[in-house]
């Protein structure tokens, strides 16, 4: 046990560091390089802000997206939201001071309470809504067809990610502070939490983030690159 913690909680936290920021300032130069060419592939906006409106609503609400398949639209952004949500909330597991900032004019009590209805609320909701994507992946053959190695992968890596993170909140007690106090001095070689089911999801949330730069799945810093160059005006 001892040395599964320190591979998965004091090795590889900072390969994947290195893995994320290294793949993620290659991708990103990759974008800038790319040829872009002299048509207009969605409709031109007409200025600056309708530009910016088009980007933010391609970012927050999926809108070229939403016409062409409602139903599966409603099931990706559901899931996109509360893959979010869940984001935000884990701050609040990772560092202290997210207390004061997430919880602006509740007490403790109030936030622990709203923190363990919410997060499990979203939990529940993000992993049925994964466990949907990757169904009609299987079962539609259409779906099943166009499919690829990755996009299986990566919804069942996240289906793993989502069950380690329910078990930690629903099947057993986990204490925050262990949590706070390991990220506090994680740059300092720091122990991380000997639980078995934590370093099982930190392994899962660590090889997604290595993946992410280097798989199609880097939505939000791609579409600043896809939609907002194509739909200029040229």
């Amino acid at each position: 046990m001892q040395m599964v913690e320190i591979l998965i909680g004091r090795v590889l936290p900072f390969v994947t560091l290195a893995v994320f920021v290294g793949g993620l300032v290659w991708r990103l130069r990759r974008w800038n390089r790319a040829a872009v060419a002299n048509v207009a592939l969605y409709p031109a906006a007409s200025n600056q802000w309708e530009l910016i409106k088009k980007v933010l609503g391609e970012v927050a609400w999926f809108s070229s997206f939403r016409h062409d398949n409602p139903e599966l639209w409603r099931k990706t952004w559901v899931f996109h939201v509360t893959l979010l949500v869940i984001l935000v909330g884990h701050l609040r597991l990772m560092f202290a001071w997210t207390d004061s900032l997430l919880g602006v004019g509740m007490g403790p009590e109030t936030i622990d309470g709203l923190s363990k209805w919410a997060g499990g609320a979203f939990g529940i909701v993000a992993l049925v809504t994964c466990v949907m994507l990757l169904t009609r992946r299987f079962v539609r053959p259409r779906v099943k067809e166009i499919s690829s190695g990755e996009d299986f992968g990566v919804l069942i890596l996240l289906l793993c990610i989502l069950l380690t993170g329910n078990g930690l909140r629903f099947l057993m007690h986990y204490d925050v502070g262990v949590t706070r106090a390991y990220f506090a001095s994680f740059f300092l070689g720091s122990e991380a939490p000997q639980n078995p089911q934590f370093l099982l999801h930190f392994f899962f949330v660590q090889l997604l983030l290595m993946y992410l730069p280097f798989g199609k799945f880097l939505h939000i810093p791609g579409v600043f690159y896809s939609k907002a160059l194509l739909a200029k005006d040229y």
